[in-house]
């Protein structure tokens, strides 16, 4: 593409790429290269929904060794305060890119206190750091933190075995 051709288009003049939308042969293209992928992402997608959906809900009290969903609070003896948002928790993660001219880094940090799972029937110690949990960003930009409060509902999915199985719900 030559710099009058990258000039038109910024300019607004979609022409050219509206006429590549319209070609089936573009389309064609596409699913060549990206249907067996799509294809077998489903597959994978669908076997992980399966185990999902297999694994009993129980109580902390009544967990049977293997795989096992309990949900409750977390609590922990003690806090930590998340460097970004001051805010006490007790685990958390920060992502952030760098590089905005050169090559993009990621860097990552994550500190956590004792972690226990607590239902109301008794509690359970868990590692954070083997859990799949979906987070909410307490911060963003260009550094992104992710709190796991104390007391917060709902935390996660566990597995007994020590393999996590998802979580629904994790922002406390």
């Amino acid at each position: 593409m030559t710099i009058f051709a990258i000039e038109r288009l910024s300019r607004g003049d979609l022409r050219p790429v509206l006429w590549l939308l319209s070609q089936p042969l573009f389309w064609a293209v596409l699913g060549v290269v990206f249907g067996p992928y799509l294809f077998f992402r489903g597959f994978r997608a669908l076997q992980l929904k399966r185990i999902i959906i297999n694994v009993p809900r129980s109580s902390v009290r009544a967990a049977a060794l293997g795989p096992v969903e309990v949900s409750g609070k977390a609590v922990g003896p003690y806090t930590l305060v998340a460097p970004l948002s001051k805010m006490e928790c007790l685990c958390y993660w920060l992502l952030g890119e760098s590089g905005t001219l050169g090559p993009a880094t990621l860097s990552r940090g994550k500190m956590c206190a004792p972690l226990f799972l607590d239902d109301g029937t008794g509690t359970v110690m868990i590692s954070p750091h083997v859990l799949e949990m979906k987070l909410y960003a307490t911060r963003g930009g260009p550094v992104q933190e992710y709190l796991i409060r104390q007391g917060g509902s709902d935390l996660c999915s566990w597995n007994a075995s020590g393999k996590s199985v998802g979580a629904e719900k994790s922002h406390c």
